[in-house]
């Protein structure tokens, strides 16, 4: 977040090596407090998943009531993740 603010920056890709080891289950709270800053600070978070990730169930209900948003998405590779970035 702070690397986005300072370069004014409002869309990142990562990749879920790039993000805490819990981030993936929900009940950790490591995926709510990301996200909350990313609506908080109005940045676009795109996350490319690597096919060994296995994510809680509750993380998967998330990421399908994120997906209503304009703040987040989970994707398989990053051609798909940076297209959703770019677009407004």
């Amino acid at each position: 977040m702070e690397a986005c603010l300072s370069h004014q920056v409002g869309r990142a890709l990562l990749y879920s090596d790039n993000l805490p080891a819990h981030f993936f289950d929900l009940s950790s709270g490591d995926a709510g407090t990301i996200l909350q800053q990313c609506r908080t600070y109005g940045i676009r978070l795109a996350v490319v998943c690597a096919p060994d990730v296995r994510p809680s169930r509750r993380f998967g209900e998330m990421v399908a009531e994120e997906s209503r948003g304009p703040h987040f998405r989970v994707f398989e590779g990053r051609e798909a993740a940076a297209a959703w970035l770019c677009r407004d």
